[in-house]
């Protein structure tokens, strides 16, 4: 008999701590995204409540001499947090890195038969900008301006990315 009531009590109690459970204030996101300075990015997310703090980065490596990379990170507000849609704004930052082969320079060097011109081009960039952005159903577009060059560099003069996100 004792045992039996407290297997009631027992389950009573948690179904009542279950039923009156908020839900967690703690979300993440993961995603995939299309933009500038890098081409494609899967990022990975965690929100708590209406602040967010994101990372995205990808690289692609094709050869010595023919790839790409980059990363950035971003710390904002969510001004409406719904996980459907939203308003976002914060300060980014990141990084990117990229090497192609410049047909024109190597026939030139072997033109010549001297080395005149680097093969390759490259070019590296990091910034601090500021971001706004929309979300609606897992859409999600960003625009970021640039407020800080650490590496002394003036490119790009603004970045964007569209992609698809899930808020989960």
């Amino acid at each position: 008999m004792i045992k039996k009531g407290f297997i009631i009590l027992l389950v009573t109690f948690w179904t009542l701590a279950v039923a009156t459970e908020a839900p967690s204030p703690w979300l993440f996101e993961l995603g995939v995204s299309l933009g500038s300075p890098t081409p494609l990015t899967l990022l990975t997310g965690v929100r708590y409540r209406s602040f967010y703090l994101r990372g995205e980065g990808l690289a692609n490596y094709k050869k010595e001499d023919d790839f790409w990379c980059g990363g950035r990170g971003s710390l904002g507000y969510d001004w409406f947090a719904k996980k459907d849609w939203g308003l976002e704004l914060g300060v980014s930052g990141g990084y990117a890195y990229a090497r192609a082969p410049n047909g024109m320079h190597r026939a030139l060097n072997e033109a010549n038969d001297a080395f005149y011109l680097f093969n390759n081009d490259w070019e590296e960039t990091a910034d601090i900008s500021l971001e706004g952005g929309v979300r609606l159903f897992g859409v999600h577009s960003r625009i970021e301006v640039p407020l800080f060059y650490p590496l002394g560099n003036k490119k790009p003069n603004l970045l964007w990315r569209l992609g698809y996100i899930v808020i989960f």
